[in-house]
């Protein structure tokens, strides 16, 4: 691919700070399924923005990884249902996976309230799996008049 135009870095930073947004939102509401919740307001604020960091990069990466796979840094303006439908099903697998880590190695823990699938808490599976298609839809929305072609040529992007 060729070198990373301005248009594109902008996506990826649009795309980014919205993620920390909207995971940032999703960890705060979903904290109280977890059965070690923090002692004050200061450290709730931490492990919630820590955890965002994590989504943001996260978000980002399968932006990148569906960057790399289609040829097409833009991939995500024109979302089409089978692309999302492939991120819909990375988020399943790696939310998964990441939470079974994450237990295993007694990084958290949650409570009875926390609904579970093969192991997993159901509400930080879904996250991996709806919020990146919503923060994609978003980035493109807010980052619409940085996409439009600036003198650029399409390999830029």
């Amino acid at each position: 691919m060729p070198p990373i135009g301005t248009s594109t870095r902008r996506l990826i930073q649009i795309t980014f700070l919205l993620a920390l947004a909207v995971n940032f939102a999703w960890e705060m509401t979903q904290m109280y399924f977890y059965s070690s919740l923090p002692d004050s307001i200061p450290k709730m604020l931490f492990q919630c923005g820590f955890a965002t960091v994590g989504d943001g990069l996260y978000t980002v990466l399968l932006y990148l990884a569906g960057a790399a796979l289609t040829g097409d840094r833009r991939w995500i303006v024109a979302l089409q249902w089978s692309k999302a439908a492939l991120v819909v099903a990375a988020g399943f697998v790696s939310g998964v996976v990441f939470e079974r880590i994450a237990l295993a190695f007694g990084l958290w823990r949650y409570s009875a309230a926390m609904p579970t699938i093969l192991g997993a808490g159901m509400w930080p599976v879904v996250q991996a799996m709806l919020l990146p298609v919503f923060v994609f839809r978003l980035a493109t929305w807010f980052g619409r008049e940085s996409l439009k072609h600036r003198g650029e040529s399409r390999e830029t992007y």
